[in-house]
């Protein structure tokens, strides 16, 4: 496969694109000798390790720690980019998981890297990825990140919700799904996750719904997609995870893509 090629290359970074065209793709559970960054800009991805999942939304990637075993799913259509970042590079580099936002510029920047054929050797190719090294590591950093239960009866909910995210089954009704007592499925969910089943629904309602906005959905229609009684029974959820409302958290990403752009223009 083109990701196990790509640890096989002598340069300090490697850029593979991730295209639109296969939908609900899986990876197994694998590892890498290199170093990834997994950047995704449409769709939704996670990336789950044996102790939780990082769900990307549009606009975000991930830094993976070279030799961490991983499994990654697309949920629908997703494209992007994989970097694989060479851990023997002089430079501080992250040694655990780390999630970022990916303002203009720095897509900017993957699109130019990824054009240049993976033996390059030119010293101005060089130096482009270097730079988009630099770019990658003083990106806005993210934080959407979900706990998974481990126990296969109680991923079936964890599972069925990332496929389903608006389903509203009430605690008897996921206690069937998994074959288990309420009181027994509930401690042991809350246990392995620190949350409830309906804390965790509702941060990966809200992860899912940054995406949404990212692609230009209203409040009003991403409420009703995830099955709100009202725009402000939504509203108030999402401000209670991000201590502001859905356009309040969008407009300061913007903010931090614009500023970061203007930077770069006055340093160049």
């Amino acid at each position: 496969m083109q990701h196990f090629y790509a640890d096989t290359l002598d340069r300090s970074i490697v850029i593979l694109k991730m295209q639109e065209r296969v939908p609900d793709w899986e990876l197994a559970m694998h590892h890498h000798l290199k170093n990834q960054f997994v950047v995704c800009l449409s769709g939704l991805v996670t990336l789950q390790t044996e102790q939780g999942i990082w769900i990307l939304p549009p606009n975000n990637a991930l830094w993976v720690p070279a030799m961490t075993e991983h499994q990654v799913k697309s949920y629908g259509f997703s494209s992007g980019y994989v970097l694989f970042i060479d851990p023997k590079l002089d430079i501080k580099i992250p040694d655990h998981f780390q999630m970022y936002h990916t303002h203009d510029f720095l897509k900017a920047l993957l699109t130019r890297t990824a054009s240049i054929a993976h033996n390059y050797e030119s010293e101005q190719e060089q130096r482009l990825m270097h730079c988009l090294l630099d770019e990658i590591l003083a990106a806005p950093k993210q934080f959407f990140y979900l706990a998974m239960p481990q126990q296969p009866r109680l991923k079936k909910i964890s599972d069925t919700l990332l496929s389903t995210p608006e389903l509203n089954h009430n605690l008897s009704e996921w206690a069937a799904v998994c074959c288990m007592s309420e009181r027994t499925m509930t401690r042991a969910f809350q246990r392995e996750t620190g949350m409830s089943i309906n804390q965790w629904r509702k941060k990966l309602h809200v992860i899912i719904a940054l995406q949404w906005l990212s692609e230009g959905e209203s409040v009003q229609r991403i409420a009703h997609r995830l099955a709100y009684d009202s725009d402000t029974s939504f509203i108030v959820m999402f401000k209670k995870f991000m201590q502001m409302s859905p356009k309040k958290y969008l407009k300061h990403h913007q903010d931090l893509s614009s500023t970061a752009i203007q930077l770069e223009a006055e340093s160049a």
